[in-house]
Parts: structure tokens; C-alpha cells; sequence
């Protein structure tokens, strides 16, 4: 192979290589129930996240979650009016290993309410309520949720795998 050759692969595959890994996130938008699901991907890092959010929200107290291709579940919590920096929080769980699968894919169900499921990078299953707009189930793993949400119960999700 001639050093001219060799290059043009080389500039070949660089730049077919970040397009094969955006079509594993395309961007989509879906509603269930009172459950909004947006997947899209981080144009500067070029990593994907869905976002799960409820439509109806009361006093601004809810939570909503975000699921990143780098493993991470991220619950956001609001408490409620005010200072964003008394009223909201996060926590964030990491899930292992990462990079077993590169997209995020959606499922989805009509049932009993519908229900959306994303699979994670580590190849788990989480399942959140078209109804509710919460997580309802995670594969592998548990999940202690307290439906009220405020501050002194961190938002009231824990898991445990």
C-alpha cells in the first residue's frame, strides 16, 4: 500500500467513524401517558442521553431522569418553588460495566398505562411508568421508591444492585 493510499484510509475511516456511532442515536421525541421521553445526542462529546420528564407537573414537585451513554442514570428532583439552589437536587447512579452496547435503545408498550424501557450501556433494562412518569423497574437490580418527594428523603429513589 502506498503512503498515499494509506493516508486516504486512514482520513477514511476517521471520518466514517463518528457518523456509524450517530446513527446509533438518532434524535426521537415520544409521549406516553403523562410520560415525555426525548433521546438525542451531545453534539461536542458525542454522547447520547435520553431524557424521561412528566408532562403534568403540580407545584413544581417532581422528578425527571436522564440516562447517558456513559452508564449514568441521573434522577433530577424539584422540591417545589424557589431559589433553584434550595429547591432542586440530583443524584446519580453509575451502572458497570459501561460499553457493552453503544445505543440507547427505546421500547415501548401501551398496557396498563404504557410503559417506555431504555436499555443502558451495561446491557440492563430500566422500565419507567407512561402513567406516572417514574421508574417502575430495573432488570438486575432494585429499586426503593418513596412516592413523596422532598428534600429530606434525597428525592426518595435509591437502588441497589
Amino acid at each position: 500500500m502506498t503512503k498515499t493510499a494509506f493516508r486516504l484510509a486512514f482520513l477514511l475511516f476517521f471520518l466514517i467513524t463518528p457518523l456509524r456511532s450517530l446513527a446509533f442515536c438518532e434524535d426521537f421525541l415520544f409521549g406516553i401517558n403523562n410520560l415525555q421521553v426525548y433521546r438525542q445526542i451531545e453534539s461536542a462529546s458525542t454522547e447520547c442521553y435520553v431524557s424521561l420528564q412528566p408532562r403534568n407537573i403540580e407545584g413544581l414537585v417532581y422528578r425527571d431522569y436522564l440516562i447517558t451513554s456513559q452508564g449514568l442514570l441521573m434522577v433530577f428532583n424539584s422540591y417545589g418553588e424557589g431559589p433553584s439552589s434550595e429547591a432542586t437536587g440530583a443524584r446519580e447512579f453509575y451502572f458497570f460495566p459501561r460499553g457493552i452496547k453503544s445505543e440507547l435503545e427505546i421500547k415501548t408498550t401501551e398496557a396498563e398505562g404504557g410503559f417506555i424501557q431504555v436499555q443502558m450501556p451495561s446491557g440492563r433494562w430500566v422500565t419507567f411508568s407512561g402513567e406516572t412518569a417514574d421508574i417502575s423497574s430495573l432488570d438486575s437490580g432494585s429499586i426503593l421508591k418513596d412516592p413523596k418527594i422532598y428534600k429530606e428523603n434525597r428525592g426518595g429513589i435509591e437502588i441497589t444492585s
